[in-house]
């Protein structure tokens, strides 16, 4: 409707003095200009997710266990240009070329913002990723990724944990996430101590790199001692310690049996992959059972606090994370990876 047309179908004034309240139409002309300003504010468009996609040249690769199982591959940007910054306990989704999609701790230094590092065992009988990684991604080839994603970050003390210390335990492979940890912990002054397990010397990784860190890390492998209790691996574990895990699923789950009860400590754990259910089979035998691996198992979180439960969210098809149930409080966080 035009201008003129409002005009004309305003009411009189009250005064008699003018066929058209003047003053009516002042108010409906502010009424309508403001309704019409709000309505382009409303319809503004949801901003586009943009694209992380990010491609990963391989600069570099190098074994890091004695045993040649274990390789170390440094990632750079193809186009040359820095990379997203990153924390302890973050990990890649490595996109391989054959269309798998793997995840990866990092491994190196948070403050090189030009190279990522990760690191695979050869797993012979597994899903077939790290057979690539090893024999298909020469110095040279690319993957793509969306850039570093943290689900089993280290909280320092005094920074939201009212840990005083920090035990590590690695089993393994497992040393990737912990590897950054260490350092951190070592720049921040903090009190730490490590227990590192495997099958042999031979076969753990980067055993070259932690031998600066001397005594705060004491390893145990199958072959000299026998395969560790949970009680070994966490030692005297004292209150107000913060224990970071991650390795294979029975090192945790003793770990977390060992641990129960203990509300004086926090427990954050890595498993390598998504833990297996039990589902029943409809049959004429009902005690027939059947294992399958199950993308996202819903385990019950208790808040050792607040007495809190929670089950997580459903995150990611393989790494799912265990979040805090309640501000201040302390639950054991875990998450998975799907790494063969």
């Amino acid at each position: 409707m035009s201008l003129r047309d409002r005009y004309r179908g305003l009411p009189p004034s009250m005064s008699g003095r003018s066929r058209h309240d003047v003053f009516l139409g002042l108010v409906d002309a502010t009424i309508s200009g403001a309704w019409r300003m709000a309505g382009t504010i409303r319809d503004v468009a949801e901003p586009r997710e943009s694209d992380r996609t990010l491609t990963l040249t391989v600069a570099d690769r190098l074994v890091v266990a004695h045993d040649q199982n274990v390789v170390a591959l440094t990632l750079v940007a193809a186009d040359g240009g820095p990379l997203e910054q990153w924390r302890a306990g973050s990990h890649l989704d490595i996109h391989l070329p054959s269309g798998l999609v793997r995840q990866y701790s990092l491994c190196g230094d948070p403050a090189v913002t030009d190279a990522y590092r990760i690191a695979v065992r050869r797993i012979p009988d597994g899903g077939g990723g790290s057979i690539e990684v090893h024999d298909g991604l020469p110095v040279g080839a690319t993957v793509t990724t969306g850039g570093p994603r943290n689900a089993f970050p280290l909280t320092m003390p005094g920074y939201g944990s009212p840990a005083r210390r920090f035990r590590f335990i690695a089993g393994g492979i497992g040393i990737t996430p912990i590897l950054p940890m260490l350092n951190m912990a070592e720049r921040r002054g903090v009190d730490w101590s490590t227990r590192y397990a495997g099958r042999s010397r031979d076969s753990l990784p980067f055993i070259d790199e932690l031998a600066r860190f001397g005594d705060r890390i004491e390893v145990r492998t199958d072959d000299e001692f026998g395969i560790p209790s949970a009680q070994e691996l966490l030692g005297e574990c004292p209150d107000h310690t913060a224990v970071y895990a991650c390795g294979p699923a029975s090192m945790l789950t003793a770990i977390r049996a060992e641990l129960a009860g203990r509300d004086d400590v926090e427990l954050h754990f890595e498993r390598f992959a998504a833990p297996r259910c039990s589902m029943a089979v409809s049959s004429r035998s009902p005690s027939r059972h059947r294992e399958q691996r199950c993308a996202w198992v819903p385990t019950r979180l208790f808040c050792r606090r607040c007495g809190a439960q929670r089950y997580p969210p459903r995150i990611h098809a393989n790494r799912d994370s265990a979040e805090r149930v309640a501000p201040g409080c302390w639950p054991a966080r875990s998450n998975t990876a799907t790494r063969s």
